[in-house]
């Protein structure tokens, strides 16, 4: 797969934003889980743009 440093880092952030939701799915979610949730999908979606913005160039 041949990911740079910033590929990584954005894959990295994807994995984590992941995770990060897994206290949100609870029935009972605290104030402090549902801003978990809004740093969740910060990071997801960073992690998103830095692993789609890593290649060189016009996809083939």
């Amino acid at each position: 797969m041949g990911f740079t440093t910033k590929g990584l880092v954005g894959l990295v952030l994807m994995v984590a934003g992941t995770l990060a939701f897994i206290p949100g799915v609870a029935p009972e979610v605290t104030t402090l889980e549902q801003l978990l949730l809004f740093v969740a999908t910060a990071a997801v979606t960073y992690g998103t743009y830095l692993v789609g913005t890593e290649g060189d160039g016009r996809p083939v």
